[in-house]
């Protein structure tokens, strides 16, 4: 990879990804910080920002709150693209993942 493939790919998308705070989810939660963790999943499986935008703005499906082992809150939402993990204390963007079809379906119905 050259610098300027490894620039394109790290510093560019890293800077789209801080486009996101600011903007407030379906469930009025306000995204306030992206975390490494996220910037990095979305890089590794070529996420758009734009398509994570629109999962926080318009999605398909909320998923109800959870709680790890560490008692860390963390809620999905999910999005015609990419699915979007948020702490809804924080308002931390956590990770990123694009959304399985089969799951857009099952939704898509209800």
């Amino acid at each position: 990879m050259t610098y300027k493939e490894w620039y394109n790919k790290h510093v560019v998308i890293t800077c789209d990804y801080q486009k996101l705070i600011g903007i407030v989810a379906d469930n009025h939660v306000e995204i306030r910080s992206i975390t490494k963790h996220a910037t990095d999943r979305a890089i590794e499986r070529n996420i758009l920002y734009t398509d994570v935008k629109d999962a926080i703005i318009n999605p398909v499906h909320i998923y109800d709150v959870v709680f790890d082992k560490q008692g860390r809150k963390s809620q999905k939402f999910l999005g015609q693209r990419a699915t979007t993990v948020i702490n809804p204390d924080t308002g931390a963007l956590l990770s990123v993942y694009k959304t399985s079809i089969r799951r857009l379906k099952k939704w898509k119905k209800s």
